[in-house]
């Protein structure tokens, strides 16, 4: 949710960009996991959001953001 609040408060509208800046939050090893995923090569924000949940349960609504996790 801050991620995609961050977005919105600065008119980000592409799925290219948004997955493309999510991507740069990773880490190296956690974006060469993400990358042949189908909503990154074909960039799909909420599909990459869904995505990320799926992953990561433990990580939604942890007030520290995702980052932690994917860490």
């Amino acid at each position: 949710e801050s991620i995609k609040n961050i977005f919105e408060v600065h008119g980000l509208t592409s799925d290219k960009v948004k997955v493309t800046k999510a991507m740069e939050w990773m880490t190296h090893e956690t974006r060469m996991a993400f990358k042949n995923l189908t909503c990154v090569r074909t960039p799909d924000f909420e599909k990459f959001c869904k995505k990320l949940a799926e992953m990561f349960p433990e990580s939604m609504g942890d007030k520290k953001g995702l980052r932690h996790a994917l860490n």
